[in-house]
């Protein structure tokens, strides 16, 4: 089950208690998610061992395995929110997610994940813009010409 995945990502523990210190990456205008070290987290948390080495440490999300009450859920989102500082979507922020439809978005799940990661003071980060398997399957059956998948692509970018 891909929630099960996120239990085993704690097995980097033992890799960051060996890593050297190093300063946090600084980007301009950006909250500090990085973390304190001696924050509200448990001090062996992958989360707090990398604040204290000035780096992030995340794991891709799946948004499915955050909805719902039963205890796998649970306790999905209490491990990304104690061992992570940085949430990568897994498959929410692809196209065929977000366009379902040729020019009709639907932002539900990512803005679902982006709340959650807010909510954790972590940051967030998309990853594959084009993706051979996240394309909407309007695209591959559209018959588009190159000006076409252009234009559509284009508008998907700026939406």
């Amino acid at each position: 089950m891909k929630c099960t995945r996120l239990l085993f990502s704690t097995l980097l523990l033992p890799i960051l208690m060996g890593c050297p210190q190093r300063p946090a990456p600084q980007e301009p205008d950006e909250v500090d998610y990085i973390g304190d070290p001696d924050g509200p987290y448990d001090p062996l948390s992958l989360r707090a061992m990398a604040a204290r080495r000035g780096f992030y440490v995340g794991t891709a999300v799946n948004q499915e395995c955050m909805e719902g009450s039963e205890v796998l859920h649970l306790l999905y989102r209490d491990i990304l929110s104690n061992q992570f500082n940085m949430t990568v979507a897994e498959n929410e922020m692809k196209m065929h997610s977000l366009q379902p439809a040729q020019g009709s978005f639907n932002f539900y799940h990512a803005d679902v994940m982006a709340s959650f990661a807010r909510e954790h003071g972590q940051i967030m980060r998309g990853h594959t813009l084009v993706w051979h398997a996240g394309i909407p399957n309007w695209i591959k059956t559209g018959g588009f010409t190159p000006a076409q998948l252009d234009a559509i692509m284009s508008n998907h970018i700026v939406t």
